[in-house]
Order: structure tokens, then C-alpha cells, then sequence
């Protein structure tokens, strides 16, 4: 009967990993059409499942009430969210499509990181069930209720929320990404962390990781901390230092150098075209032509360079062109979703299209036959080029004045505060959990 549970566990362990796919793939499907609240749910189940369900199978015991309380402790992360999206909103509909070609050039420029925690992740799928087994046949009641809880959130939880988060910070601080999907992303993690911190929360508390209490005198007086609060003060540290301020640091770099890349992009617009503007308000009609096609030359030498530069834009001419490798089939739709929203092919569309207005006026100027007329055609275009060019002067305006929202800012002046809130609830878990099983 005993090694007939343990098959059981192993078969509901397989079931596990199958659903954890499936779930992944309507998650991408879910961030794709931005619409994570349902994702979000499935994955707090998921972890309800495994967490209280994996242990029930092998020992017996469960408690519906704790299962309530981790799962109702979980929604402040969804209220969170809802919050913070109703008042700051974003800038954009499509900002989850965008975000999954952010998380794959992350990936795609980071390819030995990217084995690395595909290689965790194959070694903590297998390292659960051994270790499940050694526990099973090793210990016996109560103990064993606590080694099968503390293996599910060390071995399946903890490598899961590492392994996603190198993603997150380098997607959150590209120079690439726009500002509506970057404050979007932000704030839905903001919300996803909670949960998360319930989790490292109880892994905390269930190896009593606190060590003893101290006592720091002062005047007259004497504040003594006792394990429970050293407990909950590591946590809040360890969440801040290794979690909450990476966030907002990367959040905050991608926001200033994103800023900074797409005013150096108005900026080579707006010399390309004073350039062009500079030949036709004074045409030369001995070798204007010869200007005209010397400028198209640099600029198509330009997008040479913008086009060799970088391998997102790469992959993205192949899926334009039709002619994507299949692992990028998935993510065709994303690109073609967002592209207007990376800024390095706003600038490969922007130098095309001067190069082709350089192709438009060179061939109504060739063909006039007289200096008046050439100089009356040319003056047009030197006043459609004006006009282009003081769009471009409002857009670096804009682009000048993109701040980082203030609540977000005062959102993690408070952030000890609200990590003191998963770090007590997971505490009051805990408690309850231990009186129950443990007691």
C-alpha cells in the first residue's frame, strides 16, 4: 500500500507538469491579448493544488480552512493591481504582445543564461519526486507532512519565481521597450509579487530561519526583538534587497535610457531631413541631382547599419519577408502586434521613408525643364520638409517631458509596509498550519 501511494503521487506528479504546460501556454496566449487576471488565478490554483494536494495524497492530512486563507491572502495581489491599473492605466492595448517580444529578445540575447534555467528547471523537475521518495520512505507522520511541504516550496516554487525573474529585469530595463508597456509590466508584477512573497514567506517560517532575538539598549530603555519579529524584519529586508528594489531599479534605467535612445532617433531624423531641406532650398540644377543621390546613398548605408546592428530587427525582416525560422512561428503575431511600438523600426521606417521622398523628389525635379520650375517644385518641398520637421520637434518635446509616474515612486517609498503585510499573513499561516499538522 505504501509503495502503491507513492505511484499514485508520481502519476499526480506527471498530471502536474502537463497542467503546469498547458497552463504556460494559455498564459502566453493570456499576455498576448494583455488580459492576465485569469492566468494569474490559474497559477494561484495550481500552487494550492501542489502545495496541500501533493501532501494530502501522501499523508492524509488537509484543512480546507488553510486552503481558503492562502488562496483569499493570494487576491491582495489582484487588488493590488486593479488598483494601481486604475489609476495610472497604460499607455497602450497592446502591451502584453509587446512584452512577450521583449521576454524572447531577452532570451535570444542572453542564450547561455537561458540554458542555464532551463537546466534548473530540468534539475528541479527531477530532484521533487527524489526527494519526495527519500522523505516517504524516511519518515512517517507529522515530520513527514512538514519535509513534503518544505520540498514543494524550495524545489518547485522558489526555482520557478528565480528562473522568471531574470526576464523581468532585463525586460523592465530595456532601452527598447515603450513606456506604457514597461509601467504596465511593473505593475502587474507589483501584484504578482504578493504571492510570491507568501510563499518565500512560509518557506521562512517553516525552516525558522529567524535565529535567536536581541536586545539593543538605549537611554534608559531597553527594545528587545524577539525571534518572531527578527523573522518577519529579515523577511521584509530580504524581499526589498533581493526582489522590490532590483524591480523599480531596472524599471527606473529602462525608463531614462529608453528616453534617451528615442531622442537620439528624433534627433538623426531631424538631421537627415535638414540635410534634404538644406539641398532643395537652394537646387543647383548643374548637381543637385548628384546631392540628391550622394544623401540617399548615406542614408541607405544608415539603414544598412540600423538593419546589421541588432538581431531582433533580423528576425523581424524574416517574419516580414515570411521567412521565420518555425521556433519563432508562435511569436509572429506579437511582433506583427507591436511593431510599431519598438522604436528601432520607428527608425527603419522613418529612414526609409526619407530615403523614398529623396527618390520622389529627384525624379519631379529631373524632369522640369526650366531653373524657375525646378526652383518652384523644390520650394514646395522644402515646405512639406518644414512641416515634417516641426512634427518631429513635438515629438522630441514629448519625448523630453516622459516622466516616471510619482506613484509609483511613493508606491515603494511605502514598499516595507507592504511587504510587512505577506510576511505577517504568511507568519498567521504558519501558525495555523503548525497547529493543525505539527502540534
Amino acid at each position: 500500500m505504501h509503495i502503491l501511494l507513492f505511484i499514485v503521487f508520481l502519476a499526480a506528479y506527471v498530471v502536474y507538469i502537463w497542467l503546469s504546460i498547458k497552463s504556460t501556454v494559455s498564459a502566453i496566449g493570456s499576455v498576448e491579448n494583455s488580459r492576465t487576471f485569469w492566468a494569474g488565478e490559474r497559477n494561484v490554483v495550481l500552487t494550492i493544488g501542489t502545495l496541500f494536494g501533493f501532501a494530502f495524497l501522501l499523508t492524509g492530512y488537509f484543512d480546507w480552512r488553510i486552503v481558503a486563507a492562502y488562496f483569499f491572502a493570494s487576491q491582495i495581489g489582484v487588488v493590488i493591481t486593479f488598483s494601481l491599473n486604475g489609476l495610472l492605466g497604460s499607455a497602450t492595448a497592446k502591451w502584453g504582445a509587446r512584452w512577450l517580444w521583449a521576454g524572447f529578445e531577452f532570451a535570444n540575447n542572453n542564450q547561455a543564461l537561458t540554458k542555464g534555467l532551463n537546466a534548473l528547471a530540468f534539475v528541479a523537475l527531477v530532484a521533487y519526486p527524489v526527494a519526495i521518495g527519500v522523505y516517504y520512505f524516511g519518515s512517517s507522520g507529522k515530520d513527514l507532512y512538514l519535509r513534503i511541504f518544505q520540498c514543494t516550496l524550495c524545489i518547485l516554487y522558489i526555482p520557478s519565481f528565480v528562473m522568471s525573474f531574470p526576464t523581468l529585469i532585463g525586460g523592465l530595463a530595456s532601452e527598447n521597450l515603450d513606456t506604457g508597456t514597461r509601467t504596465r509590466v511593473f505593475i502587474t508584477q507589483v501584484g504578482s509579487l504578493f504571492p510570491s512573497a507568501l510563499i518565500l514567506g512560509l518557506v521562512f517560517w517553516s525552516f525558522g530561519i529567524a535565529g535567536p532575538g536581541i536586545s539593543i539598549d538605549f537611554g534608559s530603555g531597553t527594545l528587545v526583538l524577539s525571534p518572531a519579529l527578527m523573522l518577519v524584519l529579515l523577511f521584509v529586508l530580504v524581499l526589498l534587497a533581493i526582489f522590490v528594489l532590483p524591480m523599480l531599479i531596472a524599471f527606473l534605467i529602462g525608463g531614462q535610457t529608453g528616453k534617451k535612445r528615442r531622442l537620439s532617433m528624433i534627433g538623426q531624423r531631424r538631421a537627415w531631413i535638414a540635410k534634404l531641406k538644406n539641398i532643395l532650398d537652394a537646387p543647383d540644377e548643374s548637381n543637385y541631382v548628384q546631392k540628391l543621390l550622394a544623401l540617399q546613398r548615406d542614408i541607405e548605408h544608415a539603414i544598412a547599419d540600423l538593419q546589421s546592428s541588432d538581431d531582433m530587427i533580423k528576425i523581424g525582416l524574416q517574419i516580414e519577408q515570411g521567412a521565420a525560422p518555425p521556433e519563432i512561428k508562435p511569436l509572429e503575431s506579437a511582433f506583427r502586434a507591436t511593431r510599431d511600438l519598438d522604436p528601432r523600426f520607428e527608425q527603419l521606417d522613418a529612414l526609409r521613408d526619407i530615403s523614398k521622398r529623396i527618390d520622389e523628389a529627384r525624379a519631379q525635379l529631373e524632369g522640369l525643364p526650366d531653373k524657375s520650375d525646378i526652383e518652384k517644385e523644390a520650394e514646395q518641398w522644402a515646405a512639406y520638409l518644414r512641416r515634417r520637421d516641426a512634427e518631429l520637434n513635438t515629438e522630441l518635446d514629448q519625448a523630453r517631458q516622459t516622466k516616471t509616474p510619482a506613484l509609483l515612486l511613493w508606491t515603494f517609498a511605502v514598499a516595507p509596509i507592504f511587504a510587512a503585510v505577506p510576511a505577517e499573513l504568511s507568519k498567521w499561516l504558519w501558525h495555523y498550519f503548525k497547529s493543525q499538522f505539527l502540534a
